[in-house]
């Protein structure tokens, strides 16, 4: 911590790299790039794998590549056996027979064993290629990222807090199991949709480590803009709960008003910057101007009655997840989700109570008005 930089010199670095508008992911720190992507953002063509001769891997006939990283490549592949299926297959890169590498491939598949919940990809199959890479077929999410599903939406807060919920209990049913996910983002929550309803699934367990686990690790693996400050500076043996809980609150941070975490720039800022205490959402909102009017409008919203949503609980809420310190976060995920479940109750209780006041205002006015016209 003694590395830490002046707030002054930092906070140009955060209002450059973090604009609500912005586009473009970031990747996971090499070797751990993400390797599952948006289908929207792959080739739609037919693409030769990069191995000529590998159109199959165990059952399962290559379509084309979805994505690529660090350890390997994602492919929509079919299965040629009963069930008949697209998977999203996931085949280690040739040449990385590392031990570590090796290591991190079988503990997403030990991972994705254990998990069995709506919100979580599924795996189908394991095997080894004829070279003897491992594979993983998985649950093909033909999906879109949680944030740009949201925008392309205009969902309210309400909607967009609905579907946090259930990302929350995702990452809570995999912390459960007993593994941290480490590198929570939006690219890495998934929006499908089924009989017309949103569904969120989380993806892309690459990086998962078992809570337990106590082997340090020679490498620094996430990606910098949603990592906890704790992920940058304590060994991996010394983390919990909470980097996720932190990584969950900067996706929720920017569903609510678009402001994406600081990235673009140096790894070293990029650490120092995650020390750094961010503004309460309604007081970014409200200093943005003409862009909160774009903002607020993907949220069904106006500019001022988006600030007051915020204000308040919602506020309160995300800067706990996101404290720097992470004794003043969320002790879990589930007590994120649990405040968040109470705060929606709580609203919902406030919409139906001033609904039901209106009505019997209306009702009382126009009691009075007929009594007059019959006097």
């Amino acid at each position: 911590m003694s590395e830490k930089l002046g707030k002054a010199a930092l906070v140009p670095l955060l209002l450059a790299a973090a604009s609500p508008l912005a586009r473009g992911e970031e990747p996971a720190l090499p070797p751990a790039t993400p390797l599952e992507a948006a289908p929207g953002e792959a080739s739609q063509a037919l693409l030769v794998p990069s191995e000529p001769d590998a159109f199959t891997v165990g059952p399962y006939r290559l379509l084309r590549e979805l994505g690529t990283g660090g350890m390997g490549t994602v492919y929509l592949a079919e299965s040629s056996a009963a069930p008949h299926r697209r998977v999203a297959l996931k085949l280690l890169r040739e040449g990385l027979f590392a031990a570590d590498i090796a290591a991190r491939f079988e503990e997403e598949r030990r991972a994705l064993t254990v998990l069995e919940h709506d919100h979580v990809v599924r795996l189908f199959d394991a095997g080894q290629h004829a070279d003897g890479r491992p594979w993983l077929a998985l649950e093909y999410v033909d999906g879109e990222p949680l944030t740009a599903y949201c925008d392309r939406k205009s969902l309210d807060v309400e909607a967009r807090l609905h579907l946090f919920v259930e990302v929350c209990g995702a990452v809570e049913h995999l912390h459960r199991r007993g593994f941290l996910h480490r590198d929570l983002k939006p690219a890495n929550l998934l929006v499908t949709e089924r009989d017309g309803r949103p569904v969120p699934k989380l993806i892309d367990l690459g990086l998962v480590r078992r809570l337990d686990a106590r082997e340090p690790e020679d490498a620094l693996v996430g990606t910098p803009a949603y990592m906890a400050p704790e992920q940058f500076w304590l060994g991996a043996e010394e983390l919990d709960a909470r980097c996720d809980v932190f990584a969950l609150g900067l996706v929720l941070r920017e569903l609510l008003i678009g402001a994406r975490p600081v990235r673009g720039v140096p790894i070293d800022l990029v650490r120092q910057a995650s020390l750094l205490e961010r503004p309460l959402a309604s007081v970014e909102l409200a200093t943005l101007g003409a862009e909160a009017t774009t903002l607020a409008r993907r949220r069904a919203s106006r500019p001022g009655a988006l600030v007051r949503r915020l204000r308040g609980a919602l506020d309160r809420c995300v800067q706990r997840a996101i404290a720097g310190p992470r004794a003043e976060r969320h002790a879990s995920v589930a007590a994120l989700k649990r405040e968040l479940e109470q705060g929606l109750h709580r609203h919902a209780t406030r919409q139906r109570t001033q609904r039901l006041l209106g009505l019997a205002a209306l009702a009382a006015t126009g009691g009075f008005l007929a009594g007059l016209l019959a006097g």
